[in-house]
């Protein structure tokens, strides 16, 4: 491991200092002794710690304070990136300004974009390999589409499953959102019955 090295936090020169590991220490002045300041998480994992200004508690976030000092001012319209996609990990190395753009697609890669976790479809179709499309970045799933594209020649999708559903005693309301456990009922027999057709 490297020595650390501790440079001002930028704004709050004389106070604060903050090191290339991600650690953030008070500088002793009149009335405090100074050290090392405990980090924590905020809601979303990213580490800080809490200070004044003036009679106002704000907080003084790690990976933006390493930034500022070792690389520079965080140009307009990026943002910071953990390149590994651990927000407590705040080590220079692991740090670097980015498009928002880019950053989503970090989260992707590291499977902790929200869109990535999910398994299956909105309808309930799984996202594996047979049943998945990659476009333009996003999953899209194959069964709903060989569905969409049967029903194309009708008025609307929610009217062919509307009749769907009439001819099969499946009670649902008249004007009302369908429910998407019947939504779910209509992909399968669909596509069950297309798979059998093939």
């Amino acid at each position: 491991m490297s020595a650390e090295r501790w440079l001002p936090v930028v704004g709050r020169e004389g106070e604060y200092e903050v090191s290339d590991h991600g650690r953030i220490r008070s500088v002793p002045r009149e009335r405090t002794k100074g050290g090392v300041m405990k980090l924590r998480p905020d809601y979303y994992g990213y580490l800080f710690t809490s200070v004044y200004e003036g009679s106002k508690r704000v907080r003084l976030y790690a990976h933006r304070s390493v930034m500022a000092a070792f690389v520079g001012p965080r140009p307009e319209g990026v943002v910071t990136r953990h390149l590994d996609g651990d927000p407590s990990n705040n080590e220079l190395s692991n740090l670097q300004y980015g498009t928002p753009n880019e950053n989503a697609l970090d989260s992707v890669a590291h499977g902790t974009h929200v869109a990535a976790r999910r398994t299956h479809c909105p309808v309930g179709h799984q996202y594996d390999e047979g049943n998945t499309r990659m476009y333009q970045g996003r999953r899209h799933c194959r069964a709903c589409a060989r569905i969409r594209s049967k029903l194309k020649h009708a008025k609307s999708a929610y009217a062919a499953i509307r009749r769907w559903a009439e001819e099969n005693g499946i009670p649902v309301h008249p004007r009302g959102a369908l429910p998407l456990e019947v939504r779910r009922m209509y992909a399968e027999a669909h596509d069950s019955g297309e798979r059998g057709a093939a």
